[in-house]
């Protein structure tokens, strides 16, 4: 976009601008993969060293210049633009996309076009010692309410379900989708 009203040098320190946002964001990147390499071994590997390192790196990870809701790192990762918070420019900011399940780099008008259809990760996943479920304990229904202050036992519950409690690991800020099998399949997108 060309302006005449933009001085040489307002264009000098603007182009400025943008080189020193590219070379913090390889820096990053480059530390975030380091932090990845860092963050996919067990706590107990780690020397001492390592954990200053990986405490530093985790800092800087969690940047998010545009605001959109995703780390520099993970727009990176993803494709999107970590200057930008809404990279395709479709009126919905990115974060919101990713987390409602919307492709940020597919512009829409609204009509749920770019909606991210999941594929069954036995067919298309990958393994990645980075993500990874911990443990799943199923949470039962609770039979009745505990005891008040008099000794009376409360009444039964209703409408109140058992559920699941899913623990893991992920990057941080990074959004995860879990696909449980069940009668039907549930697919879960969170953020770490």
């Amino acid at each position: 976009m060309e302006n005449s009203n933009v001085s040489a040098e307002q264009k000098q320190r603007m182009l400025a601008e943008i080189e020193e946002k590219r070379r913090r964001l390889k820096e990053e990147y480059l530390a975030g993969k380091k932090f990845e390499e860092l963050f996919s071994k067990e706590e107990t590997e780690l020397s001492q060293e390592e954990k200053e390192e990986a405490k530093k790196i985790k800092e800087k990870f969690m940047q998010d210049a545009d605001g959109d809701g995703i780390s520099d790192y993970e727009e990176v990762r993803i494709g999107t633009d970590p200057f930008l918070a809404d990279t395709d420019k479709d009126g919905f900011i990115d974060g919101d996309e990713v987390r409602n399940g919307f492709n940020p780099l597919k512009f829409s008008s609204g009509d749920k076009s770019d909606k991210v259809v999941f594929e069954e990760p036995i067919e298309k996943g990958e393994v990645n010692k980075v993500y990874r479920v911990l443990d799943v304990k199923y949470l039962e229904k609770p039979k009745e309410q505990p005891e008040d202050s008099t000794g009376q036992a409360g009444e039964e519950l209703e409408g109140e379900e058992g559920g699941l409690v899913i623990s893991g690991k992920a990057l941080p800020g990074s959004f995860v989708v879990l696909y449980i099998y069940s009668s039907g399949p549930i697919v879960v997108n969170c953020q770490n």
